[in-house]
């Protein structure tokens, strides 16, 4: 496996891996766009209040993953998980993957950045054009350096196809994990569904270590379609995450994304979606928990881009200790979107007077004939809650755990059902012995 040492290499690095050209092209284009700029500082208004001078991102080495032969996983090893597909990576390498036989034969396509590099050469396959398309996409919105960074660099993920029309009854799960010290990993996720398809797909992130993940993400829902995904984020305490997702919803397309961040030291995330088509309808959603000294920054951008589009944005989050939390959210109107339905939600609980909860939403609005309104509130725990409970017998512990899970029941409850059980036990393990202290 050949590590390289610096961001000053990267240009070997894409040499050195000998991919088609037309994909090549694409890394160049974004190593090209990540020279012209610097890291972002506190003078750039979405970064000044997340400090990452002391992280030297030009120093942190990054490896190619080893070429192994994963695990195939059969339609019975899928049945027994409740699975339509799965695939495993860990530290860049993938170990296992599978897709039911039937959805194969139904065109879709369930497979790794890898496989479809190595399989296509000329980028002639609809999977690699949807690739081309969204890397592309991601590029003219990726407007700082880490963005463009993961963009170069991406040297792993998940690619997911679902065919006109079709329909995947049972989730596709994502699964990427990684351990170590002092290196940075790059996973990539690319999912295009054609008008009429209908897909649900879970990724979750795991690991621990002193370690950096940049990770990248693109959405395209074709007209009609419906996508939901939710990403779950539970790695440790030491590890530093940033992910840029960008996404595409057309006429009539449904998109859902729920993120979960339950874990890293350190996290920058970013979702910047455009509704594209009259009728798109997007959601998104999500919970975040810090307690310690953890900083987690979150970022969410509703572009409407077309008339009569609904969005929606809510985010719930809990912070204690020492520990802060930003949430960021921007409702922008093109001038051409009339008719446009926007919401956007952000509520902080504040667990401990040391800890510390900013929340900054904002509208843009360029055309009249629109509904947008914006809401954000930020409290701590009410005392007399916390008694009540107490007096039907829980003791003051489980009446702050249980009031801070029903804090988060709302958001939880938008996200599809499979993964509700999983986020409420990852929450508890966050939350359990919490000391808060209470209002009134």
């Amino acid at each position: 496996m050949k590590v390289y040492n610096s961001t000053g290499e990267l240009a070997q690095f894409i040499g050195d891996r000998g991919e088609p050209s037309w994909f090549a092209s694409l890394r160049n284009q974004a190593l090209e766009q990540f020279k012209k700029i610097s890291w972002p500082t506190l003078q750039d208004e979405e970064w000044r209040r997340t400090d990452i001078s002391s992280f030297d991102l030009d120093a942190l080495s990054f490896s190619v993953p080893a070429v192994a032969q994963p695990r195939v996983l059969s339609d019975s090893d899928l049945s027994s998980v409740g699975y339509a597909g799965k695939v495993e990576f860990s530290n860049g390498l993938c170990i296992s993957l599978g897709l039911l036989g039937d959805e194969e034969k139904s065109g879709v396509v369930f497979t790794t950045l890898q496989d479809l590099l190595s399989k296509d050469t000329t980028g002639s396959s609809k999977v690699a054009k949807a690739l081309v398309r969204g890397f592309e996409q991601s590029l003219e919105s990726a407007d700082n350096k880490v963005f463009r960074w993961s963009l170069s660099a991406a040297s792993y993920g998940a690619l997911v196809y679902i065919p006109k029309n079709h329909r995947v009854e049972k989730s596709l799960r994502i699964t990427i994990s990684a351990s170590g010290d002092d290196f940075v990993t790059f996973p990539f996720v690319g999912v295009v569904l054609e008008p009429g398809a209908q897909a649900t797909i879970e990724m979750a992130w795991e690991g621990q270590g002193g370690f950096l993940v940049n990770q990248s993400n693109f959405f395209s829902v074709g007209d009609g379609a419906n996508l939901s995904y939710t990403q779950i984020q539970k790695t440790g305490d030491e590890v530093v995450v940033f992910t840029n997702g960008k996404s595409q919803v057309e006429r009539d397309a449904r998109f859902r994304h729920f993120e979960a961040i339950l874990g890293g030291g350190f996290v920058k995330n970013r979702i910047d979606s455009s509704l594209l088509g009259p009728g798109s309808d997007l959601e998104l959603d999500g919970i975040y928990f810090a307690d310690k000294e953890r900083h987690i920054d979150l970022r969410t951008v509703q572009h409407h881009k077309s008339h009569h589009a609904t969005s929606n944005a809510v985010y719930r989050g809990a912070v204690a200790d020492e520990a802060r939390v930003i949430y960021q959210g921007l409702i922008e109107v093109s001038p051409e979107a009339h008719g446009t339905d926007a919401y956007l939600s952000n509520k902080n609980l504040v667990l401990n007077d040391g800890a510390k909860a900013d929340s900054i939403p904002s509208l843009q609005i360029n055309t009249d004939d629109v509904r947008c309104s914006h809401g954000s509130t930020t409290g701590k725990l009410r005392a007399d809650q916390v008694f009540y409970l107490m007096t039907r017998g829980y003791s003051r512990s489980q009446a702050q755990e249980t009031l801070i899970l029903a804090y988060f029941q709302e958001v939880i409850g938008r996200v599809h059902e499979s993964l509700q059980d999983e986020i409420y036990s990852l929450l508890f393990d966050q939350i359990s012995g919490i000391k808060a202290d209470l209002k009134g």
